[in-house]
C-alpha cells in the first residue's frame, strides 16, 4: 500500500489492497479527523493527507497475535520555518487478504491538531455560506461575530458586536450550561467552548419576522473512537445594532451533556468547596 501510495498508483490500492468496506479512523479535532468509510472516502482522505506536506521516516512494521499489522513511524511537518514531529502508530486489520480496518494512534494529538488547522485553514464564515447578494444587517452582524471569533479578535466582539448587557443561554446539565450575563462571562464561555474541540459544518443563517437571526449548524466532537454529532440552532436577538440575547437550542441534549462531562472533568470535592460562591462548575 505504501509503495503504491508513493507512486500515486491509486488504481492498484483500490482494486487489490483495500477491502471495499474499508474503514480508516483518524483521531483528533482537526479538518482531517474522522472515520472514513469505503474506498472512495479513504482515497480522498489520502489526497488531503498528501497536501498536508507530512514526510515520514523511522518506519517499522510488526504483527500482533491476532494477525493485525502495526506500523510505527515519525511524521515531520514544516510551517514557517518551524518543524513539527508526529510520533504515530497505525494498526491494520486484514480481512480476506485486504486492508479492512485502520486505526491511527497519535503520540501528540495536540501538535497534530495545531498543525492540521494551520495547514487547512478554514475560510471565514461568510465565504463558507451560499448567502444571497443582499444580506440583512442583523445577519451581517452575526456573521461578523463568527468571523472575529475565528480570528481571535475579541476586542471587536466586545466593543462593536456585543451589547454590554448581553445574555447567552446554553441549555443542558453540563459544565458549560447556564446563563452567561455580560460581555466578560460570554467571552469566558467562548474560551471554554473553544477548548471543547467541537468542529462545526453545515452552517445556515436566516432572519425571522421579528428581526431575530437564526443560525443552524451541525457540531462534531470526538472522544477516543466515539464520534459525537450535535444538531444545533441558535437564535440571536439584536438591539441597537448589537447582539443583546442569545439562546442555544440543541437537537440532542443528552449527547451534548455526555460529551461535555467527558471533556470537562469535575475537580475533587475539596477544590469545589474552596470556592463556595462560584457560579459555575469547576473542572480540569
Amino acid at each position: 500500500m505504501y509503495d503504491c501510495f508513493g507512486k500515486g498508483d491509486m488504481d492498484t490500492i483500490r482494486r487489490e489492497i483495500f477491502h471495499p468496506e474499508v474503514t480508516w479512523r483518524m483521531p483528533g479535532h482537526h479538518p482531517l479527523s474522522a472515520t472514513m468509510r469505503g474506498v472512495d472516502e479513504v482515497l480522498a482522505f489520502f489526497q488531503a493527507l498528501f497536501t498536508a506536506g507530512i514526510k515520514v521516516d523511522n518506519a517499522h512494521f510488526g504483527t500482533l497475535d491476532d494477525g493485525t499489522v502495526i506500523e510505527k513511524h515519525v511524521g515531520h511537518g514544516m510551517l514557517d520555518g518551524k518543524e513539527f514531529l508526529f510520533p504515530t502508530a497505525t494498526s491494520y486489520g486484514i480481512k480476506d487478504g485486504k486492508i479492512f480496518d485502520v486505526q491511527v494512534h497519535t503520540g501528540d494529538q495536540h501538535t497534530v491538531n495545531r498543525y492540521m488547522w494551520a495547514v487547512f485553514q478554514l475560510k471565514p464564515i461568510p465565504d463558507r455560506l451560499h448567502m444571497p447578494a443582499q444580506v440583512p444587517p442583523n445577519v451581517q452582524l452575526v456573521l461578523r461575530m463568527y468571523d472575529c471569533f475565528g480570528k481571535g479578535d475579541m476586542d471587536t466582539i466586545r466593543n462593536e458586536i456585543f451589547d454590554p448587557e448581553i445574555v447567552w443561554r446554553m441549555p443542558g446539565h453540563h459544565p458549560l450550561s447556564g446563563d452567561m450575563t455580560g460581555v466578560d462571562e460570554v467571552l469566558a464561555f467562548f474560551g471554554d467552548l473553544f477548548r471543547a474541540g467541537i468542529v462545526v459544518d453545515n452552517v445556515h443563517f436566516g432572519l425571522l419576522d421579528d428581526g431575530s437571526v437564526i443560525e443552524k449548524h451541525t457540531g462534531h466532537g470526538k472522544i477516543g473512537d466515539e464520534e459525537f454529532v450535535f444538531p444545533t440552532a441558535t437564535s440571536y436577538v439584536i438591539a441597537n445594532g448589537k447582539i443583546r440575547s442569545v439562546q442555544v437550542h440543541t437537537g440532542d441534549q443528552h449527547t451534548v451533556d455526555r460529551y461535555m462531562w467527558a471533556v470537562f472533568k469535575l475537580r475533587d470535592i475539596q477544590h469545589r468547596l474552596d470556592r463556595p460562591n462560584a457560579k459555575v462548575w469547576h473542572y480540569h
